[in-house]
C-alpha cells in the first residue's frame, strides 16, 4: 500500500508541475491586442527592481510570437538580447531612459536585458529598472 501511495503522490506532484510549470521570477499575463486580431502575452521582468552592474534579467520561453516589443525605464541604456534556443543570445539593441523607451524586436523565443549596455563604459551604481515584454501571437 505504501508503494501505491508514494506513486500516487508522485503522479499528482508531476501533473501539478507540468500544469503550472516552474517559472522564473517574471510575472506573465495573457492580454488581448487592441485590434482583436490576436492574443498576446505581457511579461514583467522587473518592476522598479534595483539592478547591479552586469546583472541579467531573462524571460521564460515566449514561444514564437508574431511581434515582440521590450519597454524599459532606467536612467542608463540597457542591452537587449534575444535567443531562439535559450542558450545562444545575440544583441538586438539598447533601450532605456528616465521616461522609458520601447523597441520592436525580431520574433525570438527568449529575451534578456543586461544592465548596463556596452555603451556605458564607466562603473555605475545600482539602478532601479522597470522592464516589460509584450508578445503578440
Amino acid at each position: 500500500m505504501d508503494k501505491v501511495t508514494t506513486l500516487t503522490a508522485l503522479a499528482i506532484f508531476l501533473s501539478f508541475v507540468s500544469a503550472f510549470g516552474i517559472r522564473a521570477s517574471s510575472r506573465q499575463e495573457q492580454v488581448r491586442t487592441d485590434d482583436n486580431r490576436g492574443s498576446g502575452l505581457k511579461v514583467t521582468l522587473a518592476n522598479d527592481k534595483l539592478l547591479k552592474q552586469n546583472e541579467v534579467l531573462t524571460s521564460s520561453d515566449l514561444g514564437y510570437p508574431r511581434t515582440l516589443t521590450v519597454c524599459v525605464q532606467s536612467q542608463y541604456d540597457l542591452r537587449v538580447e534575444g535567443s531562439i534556443d535559450g542558450s545562444h543570445y545575440y544583441w538586438l539593441g539598447a533601450t532605456g531612459g528616465a521616461e522609458g523607451r520601447c523597441i520592436s524586436l525580431p520574433p525570438v523565443s527568449w529575451v534578456r536585458v543586461t544592465y548596463p549596455s556596452e555603451k556605458t563604459s564607466f562603473p555605475i551604481s545600482p539602478e532601479r529598472v522597470t522592464a516589460q515584454i509584450q508578445a503578440v501571437y
